[in-house]
């Protein structure tokens, strides 16, 4: 079989030329087969991912909501789902489903609940919503972001809803060489603090030190400095591994951030955990009680009092009934044993 190979020949003055050649190889005619059917696998995958894609982006552009977006939107949206099933490709909910309906079924949430019946969406936030967990889910995500050529602001709001682990912290930091641009943006809002923070990784003195500020309450201080008692610091304390410690104290910093985020983006972020709070077939199992119990108690203790501070009413009811919801599945199926859905979750018994 014949292919074509291509040669770089380097030319004086540090120049190349591009040289191609064919030449003939022997591939054994099983190894061939077996080369030409991943090939068509993949193809497939592809094609099958580019129609879930564009039955997703079928939804919101038919939304009411959605009504006034320009060709120059559609396309940026286009190109902000398709980014995201590629990324997400090989990622599963707990229940085996394709991620990408995590995002889908949060993009109708956001249209149909979270927004006010007068509203008009914002571009900006519902390619945030599709892009919320990409770069957080893998190393070298923040570049394929940069390379679409997003408007900055959605990769902050991005940056704002991405734990602020490692992985997240050395992408940022390729930004300094790579686009200085986007690493001053980043830079300026605040970021290389919180980064700074959990790269020292000192929680206990950090929670000791949670002070109200103009986006603090003294409430949410106490409510935060609480969980990491209650969820985190055992963990914390017990894990060797740096790096698995950091990530630990990154997850409580999320909680930090949401406590003090904007209120566009955090009805983003509540949309988000609310289609969590809700699609948990996958977690009807005594391993996830104990990871279940504790996004019920952060909603009602992070969640919940920011949509009270932000007066924001209705996202208030909704979270307050997918909690309830979330814990009647739990006791229905006999993993917890408490009966009231009012029941403080520090005071939930699991079943064992």
């Amino acid at each position: 079989m014949e292919v074509i190979i291509c040669k770089k020949m380097k030319q004086a003055k540090g120049k190349y030329e591009l040289k191609y050649e064919k030449v003939k190889l022997k591939i054994d005619l099983n190894i061939y087969k077996i080369i030409m059917r991943v090939y068509k696998i993949m193809n497939t995958i592809i094609s099958h991912n580019k129609r879930i894609s564009d039955s997703g982006i079928d939804h919101i552009f038919q939304h009411e909501k959605c009504g006034e977006f320009n060709d120059a939107t559609k396309k940026d949206i286009i190109t902000a789902h398709r980014l995201a099933v590629r990324l997400h490709m090989w990622q599963e909910r707990y229940d085996k489903s394709p991620y990408i309906k995590h995002i889908d079924r949060s993009i109708l949430l956001y249209l149909d609940d979270t927004l006010e019946s007068h509203e008009i969406c914002s571009p900006e936030y519902i390619i945030a919503l599709i892009l919320h967990d990409c770069i957080e889910d893998n190393d070298n995500w923040l570049r394929e972001i940069v390379k679409n050529w997003f408007d900055v602001k959605i990769i902050l709001d991005i940056l704002w809803m991405s734990e602020p682990k490692m992985s997240v912290i050395n992408q940022v930091n390729t930004m300094k060489s790579e686009n200085p641009f986007i690493y001053s943006e980043i830079w300026r809002t605040g970021f290389l603090d919180i980064y700074s923070t959990v790269n020292k990784n000192d929680p206990e003195k950090f929670v000791e030190s949670l002070e109200p500020y103009e986006k603090l309450t003294e409430n949410m201080c106490r409510e935060l400095r609480s969980l990491w008692t209650q969820f985190f610091a055992e963990k914390y304390n017990i894990q060797a591994d740096e790096i698995k410690k950091k990530d630990i104290y990154a997850e409580y910093m999320l909680l930090c951030m949401v406590a003090g985020m904007p209120r566009e983006l955090y009805r983003i972020k509540a949309t988000e955990r609310r289609d969590n709070m809700r699609d948990i077939d996958g977690l009807l199992n005594i391993s996830k009680v104990s990871s279940a119990i504790k996004t019920m108690e952060t909603t009602m203790s992070v969640y919940i009092p920011r949509a009270r501070e932000l007066g924001l009413e209705i996202l208030i009811f909704d979270l307050m009934k997918d909690r309830n919801s979330e814990f009647a599945r739990f006791v229905v199926e006999k993993l917890i044993t408490d009966n009231s859905p009012d029941q403080p979750p520090d005071q939930i018994t699991i079943s064992t």
